[in-house]
């Protein structure tokens, strides 16, 4: 069975909504154009915010209708997620200040991955 979207009338009739829209947005353009250059400037209204909401709409999703039409309902393979083969959670031991030397550190790290990168520099620099 042909899905709604894959029939000819609905690709037509998709891309023709886009053109369609694209049309009434230059038609909102044109009244925000007027309505903002009619007066000296202030403040914008909430009717001119309004407007310029509605453009913006309008061109986004007549764009998408035109551009993309039928293919914003093609279907999008999305990989599994990725498994890690880790079965534990790794052990993280607090560095407690200048005890443990570098060479330790480094080592216990390259390890198992127990001391955080940020801890290894601050001991870095003080050694």
């Amino acid at each position: 069975m042909v899905r709604w979207h894959e029939t000819l009338a609905a690709r037509v009739g998709l891309r023709a909504a886009g053109l369609a829209g694209l049309c009434a947005a230059w038609g909102v353009a044109g009244t925000l154009y007027s309505r903002v250059h009619s007066h000296p400037p202030a403040q914008a209204s909430l009717a001119e915010l309004g407007l310029s909401t509605v453009l913006v709409l309008l061109l986004i999703v007549s764009n998408a209708l035109l551009f993309a039409g039928a293919g914003l309902w093609k279907v999008v393979p999305v990989p599994g997620r990725r498994v890690t083969a880790r079965t534990e959670p790794p052990v993280f031991e607090p560095l407690m200040g200048r005890e443990t030397s570098l060479a330790e550190a480094l080592r216990r790290a390259q390890t198992n991955a127990c001391v955080p990168a940020c801890r290894l520099h601050r001991l870095a620099r003080t050694s």
